[in-house]
């Protein structure tokens, strides 16, 4: 979690902001988008985790979208996103 927050606020200084932060463990890579509230995603140590988060942020302003509609709350909801999507 401090990772994240030094991350977005080191983003926020002078380099536009923060897209992504990949972090690299022994067995898997995760990429945690910034603009897709509380998704993070883990991949294979040979897969290049950067060139899915196009997808991966589709994927979760959808559902989003999807679970505001059904709630009938705005847009933005504090509700937890959670899905499993394969990529």
């Amino acid at each position: 979690m401090l990772a994240l927050v030094l991350a977005r606020q080191r983003g926020n200084i002078d380099c536009g902001g923060q897209r992504y932060l990949i972090a690299g463990y022994g067995h898997f890579h995760q990429l945690v988008p910034a603009a897709a509230g509380h998704v993070s995603v883990a991949f294979e140590l040979a897969s290049s985790p950067a060139d899915h988060l196009k997808a991966i942020l589709g994927v979760a302003v959808r559902h989003e979208r999807l679970a505001s509609i059904l709630a009938g709350t705005p847009e933005r909801s504090a509700r937890p996103c959670r899905f499993r999507a394969a990529f």
